[in-house]
């Protein structure tokens, strides 16, 4: 499936549980927020120069539209806000 050309879905207000080994794959995302509620967030994004780690109460902008890998340590729980 090419992930440019995926339908957009609307995922404000979900908490989403993530595993490890699981990414969840964003694209178009800018402006989006995401929040961890539980665990720790990893996140990978196009034009950072180091990867992101969200602890439990932390959020983070997505800054462009290119493909956003968020995926957990261990287990965690992040909401996505607009």
């Amino acid at each position: 499936m090419n992930l440019l050309r995926a339908p957009r879905y609307d995922l404000t207000g979900l908490d989403i549980v993530l595993a490890e080994d699981r990414p969840l794959r964003l694209t178009r995302a800018q402006g989006v927020r995401l929040r961890c509620t539980s665990g720790r967030a990893w996140i990978t994004a196009p034009g950072l120069f180091e990867d992101i780690v969200l602890l439990a109460g932390d959020a983070w902008e997505v800054g462009s539209d290119g493909l956003v890998l968020v995926e957990a340590i261990g287990r965690a729980t992040v909401s996505v806000d607009s």
